[in-house]
């Protein structure tokens, strides 16, 4: 296909899918954003170009989610909500970059495969992945959800959230499948939690998949909060030749190190 008309065909798919509802909301905030002052509609307005009545139910919608608020004098400004997402985003892609060198070391220590799982919305990813050397591949893949009760990267994730974001995480949660699955409710999904805390990583002994164990610790930031895990997988046999005190010391000093690039002050290995 020539160029020209491959460039053209992806501009008409782009085009044919626009929402300018979103267009409009994302005019708003940006302009907001500029402005060190509130501003009322008829103003933001003629500044965007957005009809004064589509602008004002834009500006509702907006209110409603926590992106703006407005004043006595019905004048709108941003809110921190646009701030908080947009540090929650700034902190993934950091741990994303600051992780891979970490996870090739805890590779090289161990000549398991090593992952990054992390926190996004209502679930656990994997997000990152380092293949250890030889024939042994496993089907993990960044974006790929984890299994918060199946796998220890979902369990290392979830064992610091508060109770509130644990709760949402939770909401219609079935706690069904793997090989030998042995956190059937939410009771012992929750006692698992504490033993993870406790010890400070999680393991996974075959429960997810016959044959395959996992090995994760918890990944803190700034605020000393859960925002990652690092761990590994591994057959059984290779677990049992490296032994879990090895592999589990090495996944909570690889999870430590990336913590204190983060910014915690106090990792789970690090007493405060």
């Amino acid at each position: 296909m020539p160029d020209a008309l491959a460039k053209a065909l992806v501009f008409d798919a782009a085009r044919r899918y626009r929402v300018p509802a979103a267009e409009r909301a994302l005019a708003l905030l940006e302009f907001l954003a500029g402005e060190n002052e509130p501003h009322g509609v008829s103003e933001l307005s003629r500044s965007t170009g957005i009809p004064k009545s589509s602008c004002f139910s834009l500006l509702l919608t907006l209110e409603q989610a926590g992106y703006v608020a407005r004043n006595a004098g019905d004048e709108w400004t941003l809110t921190l909500r646009l701030y908080q997402v947009g540090m929650r985003a700034a902190r993934s892609v950091n741990a994303l970059v600051l992780a891979k060198p970490i996870l090739q070391e805890l590779v090289d220590r161990t000549a398991l495969t090593a992952h990054l799982g992390m926190l996004e919305g209502s679930r656990v990813i994997y997000a990152e992945k380092v293949d250890a050397p030889g024939m042994v591949r496993f089907e993990t893949y960044p974006g790929k959800p984890a299994s918060l009760h199946l796998t220890a990267i979902g369990r290392a994730v979830a064992s610091l959230l508060d109770e509130r974001q644990l709760g949402r995480l939770l909401e219609g949660y079935e706690f069904v499948g793997g090989a030998n699955c042995r956190l059937r409710s939410k009771s012992a999904f929750q006692r698992e939690l504490g033993r993870v805390r406790a010890q400070g990583f999680a393991f996974e002994n075959e429960e997810e998949t016959a044959g395959v164990v996992c090995v994760a610790a918890p990944v803190r930031d700034t605020g000393s909060t859960t925002v990652a895990a690092v761990g590994v997988t591994a057959l059984a046999a290779q677990l049992r030749e490296l032994t879990l005190e090895h592999v589990s010391a090495s996944v909570r000093e690889a999870a430590d190190e990336l913590s204190l690039l983060l910014g915690d002050r106090h990792p789970a290995g690090v007493a405060p």
